[in-house]
């Protein structure tokens, strides 16, 4: 099993708090000194045809890392500060880079660590973390990470590593085990190990030696997501 450092990216928007201005600091300074925290990061996705046609109310600068929401009503727009904003334009490389890659390198160095992708239905969370795509090119966090992983892995030749793989489904408090069969492991139980970690009673816990091996189990648990349909979204 590997950790990193805590961090949370949402998809949606950020506080309307100032935030503490961090960005230029090294990840790994954050990781281990006073100002780790969690870093809010907000991508907002392409205007749909009708969203086009009523006009955008959404501004980013990803430069400043802000964005803007205008008012209908001609009030005063309000503008949220965050570690990093991604356009309409922003790449998947581009999300990967600022925000996977950094975690990763967290990941080996021994801490702890939560990607969280924050929105409403249709937002774009599925897109930006679990897309597999046609091309390298769409390809998601997950994806991108577990090639990433597996490479890293393959260039320190002073360290064993084993990588570990369970997936769940946490909805309305009860946690499911998507590498079982549908309704074969759930409702499970949290417990505390001798060690003091959290860990899941009686999960699937299962080695894997290539980003191949990681991303077919990713696939084979997706197939035991429950979906439920909202006016928004018919597979949310």
């Amino acid at each position: 099993t590997l950790r990193a450092a805590p961090l949370a990216w949402t998809s949606s928007g950020a506080s309307g708090h100032r935030l503490p201005d961090h960005r230029s600091e090294p990840w790994g300074q954050m990781a281990g000194g006073k100002n780790n925290r969690v870093l809010v990061y907000t991508r907002i996705r392409p205007p749909k045809d009708k969203e086009a046609k009523d006009g955008i109310a959404v501004a980013v600068d990803e430069f400043a890392s802000t964005v803007t929401l205008e008012d209908r009503n001609d009030r005063e727009p309000r503008v949220f500060p965050c570690d990093g904003a991604f356009g309409p334009d922003a790449s998947q490389d581009q999300v990967f880079e600022r925000v996977g890659q950094p975690i990763l390198d967290s990941v080996l160095d021994g801490y702890n660590g939560c990607v969280l992708a924050y929105g409403q239905t249709g937002s774009g969370k599925t897109h930006s973390l679990l897309n597999t795509g046609g091309t390298a090119v769409d390809a998601g966090l997950v994806p991108r990470l577990a090639a990433a992983l597996f490479f890293a892995i393959s260039q320190d030749v002073r360290s064993v590593f084993v990588v570990r793989v369970s997936f769940y489904q946490i909805y309305n408090e009860q946690i499911d085990d998507l590498l079982k069969p549908h309704g074969a492991n759930t409702n499970l139980k949290l417990k505390t190990s001798p060690t003091g970690s959290v860990e899941v009673e009686s999960a699937t816990s299962k080695a894997v030696a290539s980003p191949a091996e990681l991303m077919e189990l990713f696939n084979s648990g997706r197939k035991n997501i429950v979906y439920a349909e909202t006016r928004m979204n018919k597979a949310s």
